[in-house]
């Protein structure tokens, strides 16, 4: 993070430009994918950012404000201010989990000699994906857009490979242990999904090693979909976990964690130097 004069250049604003020390107005400015437009050093109102949430989770940055703090007077050559910086965005981290049956969810343990292997989940809501973004209270006007959210084996924190016949199957080996799904959290602007408006579908292998069978195997692949029920939020500054449980031939899905995320209160960020 770097403090600039609204003469020098920046890529990204992220804090109150209406923040003033020695007189004249200070931008505070940061690097970020998604970040497309900011609101001129010279117009009225209330400062604003435009936003775009990128779709490839190691693009997706966690956008910030600070609370404004007005009206201040000339600092020491060494001055500093602290601010309290706030998270824009809402978090959605994703787990997976192996269970019997999905609708009935139960962690009754799989046989030993069934394999359940993730290839492909997806994730679509109503969740906005652009929108301007006050700089004053980190408000969200004019959004618009639908969120998606894919994994795929790339995407995996871990991989497994499951061969069976010589046929190789690679995906996230999914246990009866409820584990984090991908190495990257995924953002969005906050709001409320409506019932219905919360889908997730899953692409798995169930491979079963079965000596009564003439092949001595099974393979049986899955495409689900499971639809949410019930109107949910998804609040800015907090961090969700949706758990996804993984049957033989059935699917379901709920949030099962919300956390605060941690606000760093007083955030000390050094002035310019005062050679006025």
């Amino acid at each position: 993070m770097k403090i600039i004069h609204p003469d020098g250049n920046g890529e990204a604003v992220i804090l109150n430009p209406q923040f003033s020390i020695f007189n004249n107005p200070y931008i505070f400015l940061t690097t970020g994918q998604g970040i497309t437009d900011m609101s001129a050093n010279n117009a009225t109102g209330v400062p604003t950012v435009t936003f775009t949430v990128p779709t490839a989770h190691d693009q997706q940055i966690d956008l910030m404000y600070a609370t404004p703090i007005k009206d201040q007077t000339k600092q020491s050559l060494s001055g500093r201010v602290a601010f309290a910086f706030h998270h824009a965005l809402t978090q959605v981290n994703f787990q997976v989990q192996a269970v019997v049956d999905a609708t009935s969810p139960t962690t009754s343990a799989l046989s030993s000699d069934t394999k359940i292997i993730l290839t492909n989940l997806q994730i679509s809501s109503s969740l906005a994906t652009n929108g301007t973004m006050s700089l004053e209270d980190g408000s969200w006007t004019g959004t618009s857009g639908s969120s998606t959210i894919a994994y795929t084996a790339s995407d995996f924190t871990t991989t497994a490979t499951v061969t069976v016949s010589g046929t190789k199957y690679a995906g996230f080996n999914v246990t009866e242990t409820a584990t984090a799904l991908g190495g990257n959290s995924n953002m969005a602007i906050p709001g409320t999904v409506a019932s219905g408006a919360y889908t997730v579908t899953a692409t798995y292998y169930v491979i079963t090693t079965d000596s009564k069978l003439s092949s001595g195997y099974s393979v049986v692949q899955n495409v689900i979909k499971s639809v949410s029920t019930s109107e949910f939020t998804f609040a800015a500054g907090k961090k969700y976990t949706i758990l996804v449980k993984l049957g033989l031939n059935s699917m379901d899905f709920d949030v099962t964690s919300v956390e605060n995320w941690t606000t760093e209160s007083g955030t000390a960020v050094d002035l310019p130097a005062n050679n006025s």
